[in-house]
């Protein structure tokens, strides 16, 4: 019974919200009447980070900042204003909070402003002073390839700083030159942080298992490198005697801060495409996608290599031609089904394969161009997508891929 008085209590709590919220929002329509008599002086817009979800909160950030430069910077008159919610009408979750104090100490910040968001878009006109996330504009895309063109805009003070190389020192890790981030995401994630009432297992197939990655992490170590494997909340644990390998998302030194820090530092990450592998997209850091679905979300805004999940016809265990995986494509596992396709992950030699393409391509970047196969790729994809994508001159589809493909 507890359970149900629970959800009632949700429920009520809710509702009252609501209603607060509407009520507020209403006394704030005077105010939208004198700040629209202020417009030839000032202009105000009002808008909202979506900070449930780390990938998308984050990469809206960096996204209006280089935008906002490159477009207002010659308007100072104006002032823009943010609430942070997965949508106006939702209450505020925040998935790191190192995140919003960072977000607070860039750009005008308050949850009050959502009362003031609402009430402008309920006067007429509204919508030219209101700023969507890019999230509902791009898809969180740069799609103009200006992060490749710019500098990280979000910063860390020295004091912050000053924590992350003292933890570097920590595990052993003399340079953050050598710091490889190894992000896995597994079901354990959705589960804990956006709700175990949600059936999250058509989201599964996007899972990789940990240990297809220890072979790939124990070359690194040999080769000098820290691999910290990343991860607010994990179902396993990554354990090994090597000291190069450090389960850091198993670690009581694990925090929202060092979650950033850490991919923002590191000289590459290896992910399967997860929201904290954006972080490196911001701070302009190589990304190394692997063991991932679907393609659409292979990168492009940087330095990457991509390397997807094998896509075989049950019937007859063939892999799909390279036409066949760029319309295959997507976010439900039972679709998959449907259209008579097996998914299969990358084996551990695969995966090492990669890794040791994304070490020569840092290296020695020179040595590597886009070739035919490279550019007939690309190509194709963004036929395949609703707008053409910016490609980075060093994001590259995985040799491996073309063997089977």
């Amino acid at each position: 019974m507890s359970l149900v008085f629970q959800n009632i209590w949700r429920k009520t709590g809710t509702v009252a919200w609501l209603i607060a919220t509407i009520i507020l929002s209403s006394l704030c329509v005077p105010f939208i009447f004198l700040i629209r008599l202020l417009s030839p002086w000032i202009t105000f817009r009002f808008g909202y980070f979506t900070s449930d979800r780390l990938g998308h909160w984050i990469f809206d950030i960096e996204y209006y900042l280089v935008y906002q430069k490159k477009h207002f910077s010659q308007t100072p008159r104006t002032l823009d204003l943010f609430f942070l919610a997965p949508k106006p009408f939702s209450r505020k979750q925040i998935c790191n909070s190192h995140l919003e104090t960072m977000a607070k100490r860039t750009l005008s910040v308050n949850s009050f402003f959502r009362y003031l968001f609402i009430a402008n878009n309920w006067v007429p006109c509204g919508q030219q002073s209101t700023l969507e996330p890019a999230r509902l504009i791009t898809g969180s895309l740069d799609i103009h390839g200006q992060f490749s063109v710019t500098e990280p805009n979000l910063r860390f003070t020295d004091v912050e700083n000053n924590m992350g190389h003292q933890y570097l020192e920590q595990i052993g890790c003399t340079s953050s030159e050598k710091l490889v981030c190894l992000i896995v995401r597994d079901n354990a994630y959705l589960q804990s942080q956006l709700g175990s009432s949600k059936d999250w297992q058509y989201h599964d197939f996007r899972d990789s298992d940990i240990e297809r990655f220890r072979q790939t992490a124990l070359w690194l170590s040999g080769l000098g490198y820290c691999v910290v494997r990343m991860g607010k909340t994990v179902a396993t644990t990554f354990s090994h005697s090597d000291p190069g390998v450090v389960d850091y998302a198993n670690s009581p030194e694990r925090s929202d801060f060092l979650d950033i820090w850490l991919v923002a530092h590191s000289h590459f990450c290896i992910s399967n495409s997860t929201g904290l592998d954006e972080v490196a997209t911001v701070f302009r850091r190589p990304i190394l996608l692997v063991d991932f679905l679907p393609l659409r979300d292979i990168r492009t805004a940087g330095v990457s290599i991509g390397m997807p999940k094998h896509l075989k016809w049950h019937s007859s265990t063939n892999h799909l031609s390279l036409d066949e995986y760029l319309e295959i494509d997507f976010r439900d596992s039972r679709k998959y089904n449907q259209h008579g396709v097996r998914i299969e992950s990358l084996t551990s030699g695969e995966i090492e394969e990669a890794a040791r393409e994304m070490i020569a391509l840092l290296e020695n970047p020179s040595s590597i161009n886009q070739n035919r196969d490279q550019l007939l790729f690309w190509e194709k994809l963004n036929q395949r997508l609703k707008e053409r994508r910016f490609i980075h001159p060093k994001a590259r589809i995985s040799t491996g891929f073309f063997l089977n493909h």
